[in-house]
């Protein structure tokens, strides 16, 4: 049953969260970059659909293979989560927990992924990282009412 303006209510509470939320593609399209994905790296959702999120937050070749080697254990569920120090559009680093999960909407399939900087988390727990996760399933649950 579809509730009459809950996709609306939905995008307004993931535009306004505080960690970071994309949504892609497989083939690396990003549907959904919220406001707090572009204040952590300071990318915008066109740019990295132009240049691609890999090469513009890990601009080191072999950073990067490490942190897409990372993503695909992440996705394949062989990490809870994972830790890594990204180059941000004005040349800082920033230290980010991600979680990355596998999610499928209208039949197609979609990565999805929640950031936070290390620089706002109190304390580095496995607790932090169930927060976030359970911010993933119940999003997930609110997606999956809508089909």
């Amino acid at each position: 049953m579809r509730v009459p303006g809950l996709l609306h209510l939905l995008e307004v509470v993931l535009e306004d969260i505080p960690y970071g939320l994309s949504i892609g593609t497989p083939n690396g399209r990003v549907v959904c970059y919220n406001r707090a994905m572009q204040q952590i790296s300071g990318y915008t959702k066109d740019e990295v659909n132009e240049s691609g999120w890999f090469d513009l937050v890990f601009p080191d070749e072999q950073e990067r293979s490490d942190a897409v080697a990372k993503a695909k254990r992440s996705l394949n569920g062989l990490l809870s989560y994972t830790e890594a120090d990204i180059t941000c559009k004005d040349g800082t680093r920033k230290t980010v927990a991600f979680f990355l999960a596998d999610t499928v909407i209208d039949h197609r399939k979609y990565n999805f992924g929640i950031m936070i900087p290390l620089d706002q988390v109190f304390h580095r727990t496995e607790l932090e990282m169930e927060t976030a996760y359970g911010l993933y399933r119940k999003l997930r649950a609110q997606v999956d009412s809508l089909n």
